[in-house]
Formats: structure tokens, sequence, C-alpha cells
């Protein structure tokens, strides 16, 4: 197969999306359409943070993907990955290191624009299709040559660093995520953070709820949610939170997620009636 170094050109034609909402859409459409376990939601989530300046595209090591997914192993983020592209979600293309043995490098990471279906027929992507596959090529410890022509190592691919980059208004990333998480918890959380923030804080939430029973709807119990949070909020602006508010807010709605677990399999059980 060949090679190819990791140059802007190449990085720019990978790309999937010509903006963060079209992949943010994208990623929204493909949770709903494939059987996902939250933990390769977890996975893509992750992807999907460092994949903005080239849109669709990342450059991460999986060990640095699981612990911004909040894994320990970067086995999660393997298999995560593997069963990600199985469904089409995303595509990994090889990349080789320039010195040495040329061994196997960090996967540049594309995701997949969604495929709809019409009539059981594939309907064509937004966008034209992707480049063929190929490897691309990186220094011996996995990281972009230092040559004029290759991408700088600290160039980003985040949320916040495409916001800057492009002068984009700060609040950007919320309204990407406003059609993403159900109103009545977009409306209670947005006030208190920006951007990233409110992302993460969602992701707490789902993670918190999957953790006990990922069956239970959101919108259903959004008043109970709403209500933990603005009581964690209040702890922890009158200064009585010891550990730190995501780890609170975390085993609050965890908590809650029990209690309403407990109540609805209780509801269920009364509902039944064998005689």
């Amino acid at each position: 197969m060949k090679h190819f170094n990791i140059t802007e050109d190449t990085l720019t034609k990978l790309q999937t999306f010509d903006t963060v909402e079209e992949m943010n859409e994208s990623i929204k459409l493909h949770k709903a359409n494939n059987e996902l376990s939250q933990r390769d939601k977890d996975i893509l989530d992750a992807i999907s943070r460092y994949s903005c300046k080239y849109v669709g595209v990342s450059y991460l090591s999986k060990q640095k993907i699981a612990e911004d997914a909040g894994f320990k192993s970067r086995r999660t983020a393997i298999r995560a990955c593997k069963r990600l592209e199985a469904l089409g979600v995303i595509k990994q293309y090889e990349t080789r290191r320039i010195k040495g043995d040329k061994r196997r490098s960090t996967n540049v990471i594309v995701i997949n624009p969604i495929v709809l279906k019409d009539n059981d027929q594939k309907g064509e992507n937004t966008r034209h299709k992707q480049q063929s596959p190929r490897a691309v090529t990186s220094d011996s410890h996995g990281k972009q040559a230092p040559n004029k022509s290759f991408i700088k190592h600290n160039t980003s691919n985040t949320y916040k660093d495409t916001e800057k980059k492009n002068n984009a208004p700060a609040d950007f990333i919320k309204k990407a995520l406003k059609h993403a998480i159900p109103t009545p918890i977009y409306d209670a959380l947005a006030p208190f953070f920006d951007g990233q923030g409110l992302y993460d804080t969602y992701g707490i939430l789902l993670r918190s709820k999957a953790s006990i029973d990922r069956n239970i709807r959101l919108e259903e119990h959004a008043e109970r949610y709403i209500n933990a949070f603005y009581n964690v909020a209040r702890l922890y602006k009158a200064g009585k939170v010891r550990k730190s508010f995501r780890g609170l807010l975390y085993a609050t709605w965890e908590r809650l997620t029990s209690e309403i677990s407990r109540t609805v399999g209780g509801n269920k059980l009364l509902a039944y009636d064998p005689y």
C-alpha cells in the first residue's frame, strides 16, 4: 500500500463534512440508527471533540481517546473503534513511521456521514465520496514529522480551538447541542456553562444514567434531573461540596436514576395482576 505524509492537504481531502454542525447531526443519526453501547457512544463523542479543525477527521492515540472518554485502558478505545468501523460509523486509516522500522503508528480516524436508506436503496452522501483507503506517515514517535510541509504537532483539532481560530461566537457549541439535548434539560443547564462545559455536563448525565438503567427516558423525568442539578449547584456555591463538582453531580444523578429505576420497576410489578 502506498504511504502518504500527514500534510494539511491530506487531512483536508479526508474531511467528510463542511461544518461541525453537519458532523454533530450525522453523529446524532448514527446513534439513533445503530445499536451502540454507551461505551461506544462515549468513544465516538471523544473522537468528535478532536475532529473539528479538519471536520470529521482526528489524529489521536487510542490511549488519549480512552482517557478523554473517561476510561483507563486503550483496549477499550480499540475495541470500540473496531465496532464503530464495522457499523460504518467511522473509517480508520493506517499510518506508518517515517524513520526506523516504519511500523504502524496512530491511526487517522474519519467520521463517516450518515447514509440514509430510501426504499431499501442506499442514498448518496451529502458530500462527495471519501478518498480511497490509504496509509499516511508519521515519525518514529507517532508524531508528525518536523518538515515545513507537515502539520505542526501542536496544531489542535478541538471545539475550543476551532472557535478561537475561526473567531466563531462563544455560543457556537451551544447552538450545535441545542438539537441534541432534550429541551428542558438544555434550557436548565445552558445558563451555567459555556459550550464545552455544557457538552461535558450532559455527558456526565448520560453516563450516570447508563450506569444504572439506560432504558430510562430523560424526557419523562427531566424535572427530577434538573432539580437534582440545581441542588448540587446550590451546595457547591455555598461551599458545602468537599469532592469535585463533577464527581458530586455524577453521584447525585446516579442515585436519582437508581430511585427512578426502582419506582418504574415497582409500578410495573404493581400493574401486573395474574388473576
